[in-house]
Order: C-alpha cells, then sequence, then structure tokens
C-alpha cells in the first residue's frame, strides 16, 4: 500500500469528522455522488492492509504508515491499525452525524 493511500484514509476522515462545517455542495458531493458511506464499508470487509500467505497460515499486517509487512499471531488479528481505526472513525462520524441522517 502507497503512502498516499494511507493519506487518503486520513484525509477521508477529516472530511468526515469536519462535514457539518463545509458548504451544502460538497456534503451533498460525499453522501450523495461519492457515497463515502458505502464506500467505507468494504474497505473493512476485505482489509488491503491485512493478508495471509499463501502456503502457510502466517498473518501479516501493514505498520502504521502503510510501508512494511509484520508478522502477526492469530490471537493479535483483532487489533486495530492505525490506518484502520481512521476508516472505523470515518464511517462513526457519518453515522452519528445529525445532519448526514436527514
Amino acid at each position: 500500500m502507497r503512502p498516499f493511500v494511507c493519506f487518503s484514509y486520513y484525509c477521508s476522515r477529516y472530511v468526515c469528522e469536519h462535514l457539518n462545517s463545509l458548504p451544502m455542495s460538497a456534503m451533498s458531493r460525499v453522501l450523495d455522488t461519492h457515497d463515502l458511506l458505502c464506500s467505507l464499508v468494504p474497505v473493512l470487509e476485505n482489509p488491503p492492509w491485512t493478508r495471509r500467505l499463501p502456503l502457510s497460515n502466517q498473518w501479516q499486517k501493514r505498520d502504521g504508515d502503510g510501508q512494511k509487512w509484520n508478522d502477526v499471531a492469530n490471537a493479535d488479528l483483532l487489533t486495530l491499525t492505525k490506518i484502520e481505526g481512521q476508516v472505523w472513525i470515518a464511517l462513526f462520524s457519518l453515522v452519528c452525524n445529525a445532519e448526514v441522517r436527514i
């Protein structure tokens, strides 16, 4: 995963958190045209920062900045990475925002 891909998750979280301060046209584009809420769900279902090695049962996750693959024990698979946390925060901001739900 390239650094600009990681940066896009951080930017989408920032936009989702500050959606109320954006003009109505920007909010409409984020919610209706690009449908950011439905775009984030597949990223969480099939995360690009987690992979399973083909010949072994070993799992790997990307580190915080998305540069290196690190081996992960099976018990630690449910721990959140920084990138995954950004996607969850963006999703939470979209779902819990009162203006978005209207």
